[in-house]
């Protein structure tokens, strides 16, 4: 199978990639990761990991009432809950003044933390070693903390407990990867248990790849999935996903928008789980019914459930049963359930390239054009502080409009009359882009500034080049910069396989996830 390295940055994210790594199962698992923290965010853990120096946090063989328990009114750290076995390489802390975890809050002090002395350097050699060490990387996921939205009508769960909320979260991105996981199947092969498999890549390209160039997704699941059962299950289907990205739009009618969604262990007759082809052709008859429906979809389906690890949180109400079946009657003993009372669920998840996502860029670029961008802006002088230039900040604004210009159709037929929308001329442009720093090829630290017209150099480094006038690489450079790599990989690598590419979606939902292409040669992120 091929690999996926995650980095996990921030408390939350690592709370998320605790409950992940726990949902995977295998008592001996390593996973392929990178957790950056806070010096002192480990807990009892060693930063040194758990594979060579003794067992995890958790014993994974042995889980009694009184720890489970436990752990459902006091955790602190992320590292309480986990079981699985962390290399040398996956953790590490972040050694500096910021021993507060709501001080490190922002871009600037992560921005310094990773420049200042070798904290970058270590980081990316950290990374380098787990692809090194990966036989075909197919991409990476990145987990960050952000803000979030709703979750189900059948889970009661308090956004001030990380150890409850994180689980969410943790399941329905377990979800969501499950297609990288599956083996893909020939046109003969029987699909009795699992179908739908997808790499990175090609996610990436149904999310991103069609008719526009979106790169926000909107992430969505219902846990637990409903049952198959029922008079009206093709109308209710799809209105029990709930989005976990914030401030998005409901019964949005976008012709263009695309989605993946996976349905893991669905319940059909008699609480039995459904087959592969009850499933597709209920999700089939669910879009026949919806009032608004995407231009692309595709499906993938496994007939496991996904099971609860111990521990788990008591976020399930007391409606939901031992396999994750809706009860007729609430349980009275108790309000809420965790893995020792539901051992599994079937689950739907969805990620979905859609207009409804508008307002959540919206309410960023207008915050970010209010308050930072506009004269006398009141976070102007943070965004200078965080070390933003006021053109740096116009280009951050300006990718944030072109955004919005992708998902809006208005601007397909009267931009003039969207006042949200920033209008650049090529005047602009070119101040932009003649005062912007670019990555310097030799050193790879963003310092690359313009010198004079046509002259290129780098602060770190003292290396000169020469470029365009008003940019570092113009347009027919970098044609014939790609023509010349590719003839040349024709030439001395017949044999091998595609050329590299790097793709980048973005979900936004308590979490930021991002997936790239295998094969690395950059990571930017927008």
């Amino acid at each position: 199978m091929k690999e996926i390295v995650t980095l996990q940055a921030g408390g939350f994210a690592n709370f998320v990639g605790s409950h992940f790594w726990n949902f995977q199962g295998v008592p001996t698992y390593t996973p392929q990761l990178l957790s950056v923290d806070l010096q002192g965010s480990l807990g009892s853990m060693s930063s040194s990991g758990t594979v060579y120096n003794g067992g995890s946090s958790v014993p994974s063989s042995v889980m009694t009432w009184d720890i489970v328990e436990q752990l459902e009114n006091d955790v602190q750290y992320w590292t309480d809950y986990s079981k699985a076995h962390y290399h040398p390489q996956s953790l590490y802390e972040l050694s500096g003044p910021w021993i507060d975890a709501h001080k490190f809050d922002n871009y600037g002090i992560g921005r310094d933390s990773f420049s200042g002395g070798l904290h970058g350097e270590e980081m990316s050699d950290r990374l380098r070693f787990f692809i090194e060490e990966s036989d075909h990387i197919q991409g990476f996921q990145f987990i960050v903390d952000d803000s979030g939205g709703k979750a189900s009508r059948l889970l009661c769960i308090k956004d001030e407990k990380p150890y409850h909320c994180s689980a969410v979260y943790a399941a329905t991105l377990d979800s969501v990867s499950m297609p990288f996981r599956m083996e893909p199947l020939g046109p003969s092969a029987d699909s009795t248990y699992a179908s739908g498999a997808l790499t990175v890549n090609e996610v990436v390209q149904i999310l991103s790849g069609q008719a526009r160039q979106n790169m926000v997704a909107i992430l969505d699941a219902a846990m637990p999935a409903p049952s198959l059962t029922g008079n009206q299950v093709e109308q209710t289907f799809l209105r029990n996903l709930q989005p976990l990205t914030p401030e998005v739009l409901e019964h949005v009618e976008d012709l263009q928008s695309v989605e993946s969604m996976i349905v893991l262990g669905a319940l059909g007759t008699g609480g039995q789980q459904a087959s592969i082809n009850e499933v597709k052709s209920m999700v089939h008859a669910a879009y026949e019914h919806a009032i608004t429906r995407p231009i692309f979809s595709h499906l993938s389906v496994a007939q496991c459930p996904l099971p609860m690890p111990l521990p788990f949180p008591s976020i399930f109400r007391n409606r939901v049963g031992q396999h994750g079946e809706l009860l007729g009657t609430p349980v009275i003993d108790s309000s809420s359930r965790g893995s020792f009372d539901v051992h599994s669920i079937p689950i739907a998840a969805r990620l979905r390239s859609s207009s409804a996502v508008l307002p959540f860029l919206e309410n960023r670029w207008g915050d970010l054009r209010k308050f930072g961008i506009a004269r006398g802006g009141p976070g102007a002088e943070l965004l200078r502080s965080w070390g933003f230039a006021k053109d740096e900040s116009e280009d951050m604004g300006e990718t944030l409009s072109k955004m919005i210009m992708e998902l809006n159709p208005r601007t397909q037929t009267s931009s003039d009359s969207d006042l949200l929308l920033v209008s650049v001329t090529q005047t602009k442009k070119m101040d932009v882009s003649q005062h912007s720093k670019y990555s310097c090829e030799f050193c790879a630290k963003f310092a690359v500034k313009r010198k004079a017209v046509g002259i290129w150099g780098c602060k770190d480094c003292d290396k000169v080049k020469a470029g365009g006038a008003y940019t570092l690489n113009t347009a027919a450079a970098v044609t014939v910069r790609s023509t010349i790599r590719r003839l040349r990989e024709q030439t001395e690598y017949t044999h091998t396989s595609h050329p590299l590419q790097l793709y980048i979606p973005v979900s936004k939902n308590r979490v930021l996830v991002l997936v790239l292409n295998s094969h690395v040669c950059c990571i930017d992120t927008v």
